[in-house]
């Protein structure tokens, strides 16, 4: 899914979705699970990446319009992906797991 740098989903346009974004949806998934786990499908990392990416997309086109109305447009500065070790993610998804919702 990482691999084409961009996301889309069935009604929705395409968004560019660097690597930092798919980081960040893993981290805040770990860090706000859903209730119901285990999920069935990846269709929630999906969403989250998403909005992550169409809220950054926004960001750059604001900014883009911005430069541009002041006749100084700088292509906008992407940042550095956040870096996770798997330790780290394999300690985040056991402690998340723990502390889930039991059914009822």
């Amino acid at each position: 899914m990482i691999t084409p740098g961009h996301i889309q989903t069935e009604r929705n346009p395409s968004r560019p979705a660097p690597p930092a974004v798919w980081a960040a949806s893993l981290i805040q998934i770990t860090e706000n699970p859903p209730r119901r786990l285990p999920l069935k499908s990846h269709g929630y990392l999906k969403t989250i990446a998403y909005d992550l990416a169409d809220t950054q997309d926004k960001e750059n086109e604001k900014t883009k319009n911005r430069h541009q109305r002041g006749g100084s447009f700088q292509k906008p500065e992407t940042s550095e992906p956040q870096r996770i070790s798997s330790v780290r993610l394999k300690e985040l998804i056991k402690k998340n797991y723990k502390n889930r919702p039991k059914k009822p």
